[in-house]
């Protein structure tokens, strides 16, 4: 990304935590990080400097020509996806997911290797003696470097607990369950299993329900609205809340649209991709028969995975959620009764970056 007169190295940080911003609207969570790299990083920026932003998105495609590359990503041709750098920025010890920071320029063989944007091909950027051999080898190192790149990010992404422990420590965790269950006889599961959810907030949430709602960003106020369906019904033998949800942005503030293309260089297909996007999540809701806690698991069209916990005090419900897989971050969900016909949601994000986002919901019963 080009940007003329820019001539501190924190003010191109500032440049890239704005960028970051804008391709959210366009990756989603699928986004991780966007980083200086380059004349930037090094902090040797003149009035003609390009400021290069590499962009680290949660997935890396299988191939490697530049235009398939596009292709699979849907990036618009402003971005620079440099998967050399990528490798190393995930070897980096202060790598998290989702910041905006530096990176040197990355020397390999005395040649700067880098994916041009609008040639499709391997680039040296310094002579060789042999730059077809030096071209070729690079992509060999690539591709091994990617492989390991995609095992780095799934487990930066992943924090399944159960994916972080090994077979041994497994072990030793059932052992350990199975001496206390011997220790304590009266804890073993009962034979027969608890009866179906009865209490009333439960009962009540049963039904169908439409849903309008709007998002706030930092710098972005009412940033997107949307509308949706929600149908919520009592299932697994009345075990579980089972909440579907299906959702459609309505629309895009201008003032978005407006920073999407003059700041992140956003295509008009990904524009109008944002503002007819839809959305599906599933939700679990149920109570644990010992603690009395609520406990909820959330799926969603993202590949997003979320477990939340929480409480209910009168006519509010907070729940607290830990997101992971494509999402990051944690978020506090408040649920308020309106009447028994309302009623209001109000969720407020915390991302990896210690960025904010929050939610407000509107939510009549048609059923």
């Amino acid at each position: 990304m080009g940007f003329g007169m820019v001539t501190t190295r924190q003010r191109a940080l500032e440049i890239a935590a704005k960028a970051r911003l804008g391709l959210m609207g366009i990756y989603g969570d699928r986004l991780r990080g966007a980083y200086l790299y380059g004349s930037a990083a090094r902090d040797q920026l003149t009035p003609d400097s390009d400021i290069d932003i590499a962009v680290i998105l949660d997935r890396i495609p299988d191939r490697f020509a530049e235009h398939e590359r596009t292709s699979q990503l849907g990036a618009n041709l402003s971005l620079e996806y440099d998967t050399v750098v990528l490798f190393f920025f995930a070897e980096a010890a202060d790598l998290e997911a989702g910041r905006v920071g530096v990176h040197r320029a990355i020397e390999e063989e005395g040649a700067v290797v880098r994916v041009c944007s609008n040639c499709g091909h391997w680039q040296c950027c310094r002579d060789s003696e042999d730059p077809a051999k030096m071209r070729a080898n690079m992509r060999k190192n690539v591709r091994f470097q990617m492989r390991q790149l995609s095992i780095l990010l799934s487990a930066i992404t992943l924090s399944v607990v159960s994916c972080a422990t090994n077979p041994r420590e497994r072990t030793t965790m059932s052992e350990r369950k199975q001496q206390e269950a011997k220790a304590a006889p009266g804890t073993m599961p009962a034979p027969m299993p608890p009866g179906p959810l009865e209490e009333e907030w439960s009962r009540w949430l049963v039904g169908e329900w439409e849903s309008s709602a709007v998002s706030d960003l930092p710098e972005f106020k009412e940033w997107v609205k949307g509308a949706g369906r929600v149908t919520i019904e009592l299932g697994i033998g009345g075990q579980f809340l089972i909440m579907r949800i299906k959702g459609r942005v309505t629309k895009v503030s201008d003032e978005y649209v407006q920073y999407l293309r003059q700041t992140a260089h956003a295509s008009q297909d990904d524009i109008e991709r944002l503002r007819h996007l839809s959305t599906e999540q599933m939700e679990f809701r149920t109570i644990d028969p010992q603690t009395g806690a609520i406990i909820g698991y959330l799926f969603d069209s993202w590949r997003c995975v979320a477990q939340g916990t929480g409480k209910r005090e009168g006519d509010k419900q907070i729940m607290e959620w830990q997101w992971s897989a494509r999402g990051q971050g944690t978020s506090v969900r408040t649920t308020e009764r309106i009447s028994d016909d309302r009623y209001t949601v109000t969720e407020k994000y915390t991302l990896p970056d210690g960025g904010t986002m929050e939610d407000r919901v509107q939510m009549v019963r048609v059923k």
